[in-house]
């Protein structure tokens, strides 16, 4: 396999994802991870950006290349796929986290959940869902973590 074409793939994953995920945000209605503030900027944004990846892709040289050729087998397109889509979940998380850094700030306490992104940026979010985390943990000791665990996967492996 041609380094290029799989630097091309990756890519390729890369901006479908980011895409898509706009797209989805915009339609969702999650304006923590639209890079724009209009709703419809954002959809018609997204779908550009996944039209123009797959033009590029396809109509830049020949890519029907057979696995037992020089093409990409199942084992590897996963591979690639899986990192390009998760440099694109990271990009946009990225991305809109800054962009969207003061989203939310009045409100206080955001609602639980994906909702939370419907009103402030994915680091607002996080950091809230890590502070109450820790805030229900924090009278944990290790010992009871290791009971705990020990008790959950022995139920896991029960119901088998």
């Amino acid at each position: 396999m041609t380094g290029s074409f799989v630097l091309d793939y990756i890519l390729l994953t890369f901006l479908l994802s980011c895409g898509v995920f706009q797209t989805a945000a915009a339609c969702g209605g999650f304006r923590g991870l639209q890079f724009f503030t209009g709703r419809v900027f954002s959809i018609i944004f997204g779908l550009t950006v996944f039209t123009l990846a797959f033009a590029w892709f396809f109509l830049s040289e020949s890519r029907n290349v057979p696995d037992t050729g020089l093409g990409l087998n199942g084992n590897e397109q996963f591979g690639y796929f899986f990192a390009g889509a998760g440099m694109g979940l990271a990009f946009t998380l990225a991305v809109s986290s800054l962009l969207h850094r003061n989203l939310g700030k009045s409100l206080g306490r955001l609602p639980r959940g994906l909702d939370a992104l419907k009103l402030a940026g994915y680091h607002r979010c996080l950091t809230q869902a890590v502070r109450e985390f820790r805030a229900q943990t924090k009278d944990w000791s290790p010992a009871g973590i290791i009971a705990w665990a020990t008790f959950f996967w022995s139920r896991r492996s029960d119901d088998r």
